[in-house]
């Protein structure tokens, strides 16, 4: 991986053109932004470190994800919940490489799930984020009670 790659995830920041106008989600993309730029940044004995609290994060964010879509009965969950398990299984394989002393098999993986995650944003979650848009203000936050 090139020294540019490494830095393009590093300069990783959050803009506008990336929100979806659901508080929530846009909070949780924001956040999980800034931990792929942290493990980016992460020298090689930190960024398992970092990798699990991005694996977590992203975890949560997930779960709340697929709680929001139950709630509004979305049409699209189950593609939705497949690539989430996905990732999860890639965010896992990239702890292990880390573990494992693969630290540039892990960086590889970080950058996969980052360009990932930019497009599952910018279109499995878009829908998503219409979806809720359109439906009743209760399902629009993820683990509150009905």
């Amino acid at each position: 991986m090139t020294d540019a790659t490494f830095g393009k995830m590093r300069n990783m920041h959050w803009n506008d053109g990336m929100l979806l106008g659901v508080p929530r989600m846009d909070d949780d993309h924001r956040d999980l932004a800034g931990r792929i730029a942290g493990c980016a940044a992460a020298n090689d004995q930190e960024l398992r470190f970092h990798l699990q609290q991005l694996a977590a994060a992203t975890g949560r964010h997930f779960a709340d994800e697929e709680h929001l879509m139950e709630c509004i009965g979305f049409a699209g969950i189950g593609e939705h919940r497949k690539q989430h398990a996905l990732q999860m299984l890639q965010l896992h394989r990239l702890l292990e490489d880390a573990a494992a002393g693969r630290v540039d098999d892990a960086r590889r993986g970080l950058a996969a799930f980052r360009d990932w995650f930019l497009h599952h944003v910018a279109t499995m979650d878009a829908a998503l984020a219409a979806g809720v848009t359109g439906a009743p203000a209760r399902a629009a936050a993820p683990g509150a009670e009905a």
